[in-house]
């Protein structure tokens, strides 16, 4: 197969990154992904002004300047930390997972439904390092799913897929069927990793957070319906520069096949996203402000999308 220069040029300079990215040591790395994090900051007023917007419509707008300030640059610079750490993780070790991450009750309660046979779906809102969760699991034998977008340029989609799968079991492009795929591994004792706190760009679920009220995809709860298994809600924030563990748990959610099909999936969808809601205001600068979809804007009709992306697990 050919490929454009483009593609060529953007794969290098991938492969380039990530190799210095493995080889520098990891508190070395932070620091430079500090002085990356201070600058591309500095760099991006609008993005700031809009952040700065969206903490003060959540928190209040009698929420000092200074905290919104210092909320807006560690979501930042978390950002920019989970991407270096993200390109690390085929050199991340066993060892080295259990000694960064702290998984609380988290690990207990699924290696219970694995040791029992059965699957289930960890939801996570953008919070601190939600790759971690994948490591974590994969180093306690817990066999992960992750939905992800198809690159345009197809080295880079090759090589990211590479990546990803030193800590997913079953990668899914998003596509034209996923449903059937998700819901047979799902049966067969694995489990689905999903980040649900984006806006869907067509009509789903009105479903209440932060505030507002969010149009969000009912692919999670439909999983969920579909396989009969329960929904792990949890929150992961990073404790410094180096440590991560998960903050939050909270009961499982099931389903409830006495209930409507739909009534049934807003149940659950807004049972996760009122934890969520919880978790973000309690560590506001753990969570991700700068997505540039932000979840409580209206849906723009004329970009409606088919329903199949509702399942993404990636910011936008």
């Amino acid at each position: 197969m050919a490929y454009r220069p483009k593609h060529v040029a953007e794969y290098v300079a991938l492969r380039l990154t990530a190799g210095l990215v493995q080889v520098v040591p990891y508190r070395l790395l932070l620091f430079i992904g500090w002085i990356v994090a201070g600058i591309s900051f500095a760099l991006t007023g609008t993005c700031r002004r809009e952040t700065r917007r969206r903490i003060l419509a959540v928190l209040g707008d009698d929420t000092a300047p200074s905290r919104v300030r210092h909320i807006a640059w560690i979501s930042w610079r978390n950002m920019v930390f989970n991407a270096f750490e993200a390109l690390r993780i085929p050199r991340t070790s066993p060892a080295w997972v259990r000694k960064h991450f702290t998984p609380g009750t988290m690990m207990t309660d699924l290696s219970k439904e694995r040791d029992a046979g059965r699957g289930a779906i960890i939801a996570l809102p953008h919070m601190g390092n939600w790759e971690m969760a994948g490591l974590a699991s994969h180093v306690h034998d817990i066999p992960i799913i992750i939905i992800v977008g198809k690159q345009r340029n197809p080295l880079t989609n090759q090589y990211l897929h590479e990546l990803r799968a030193a800590a997913a079991s079953v990668i899914i492009e998003r596509g034209t069927d996923i449903m059937r795929p998700i819901a047979r591994h799902l049966k067969a004792g694995k489990y689905l990793a999903i980040l649900p706190d984006v806006r869907m760009s067509y009509p789903d679920l009105a479903i209440p957070f932060l505030g507002g009220t969010a149009n969000l995809g009912s692919g999670m709860a439909l999983f969920a319906r579909m396989t009969n298994l329960p929904i792990y809600p949890c929150c992961i924030v990073r404790d410094g520069w180096t440590r991560h563990r998960v903050a939050e748990t909270y009961p499982p959610i099931r389903p409830d096949k006495t209930l409507d099909k739909h009534d049934d999936m807003e149940r659950m969808t807004r049972s996760v996203m009122e934890a969520f809601d919880a978790a973000i205001r309690k560590y506001p600068e753990q969570w991700f402000w700068h997505n540039r979809r932000w979840v409580l804007d209206p849906v723009e009709p004329s970009k409606n999308e088919q329903p199949n992306s509702q399942t993404t697990n990636e910011a936008n």
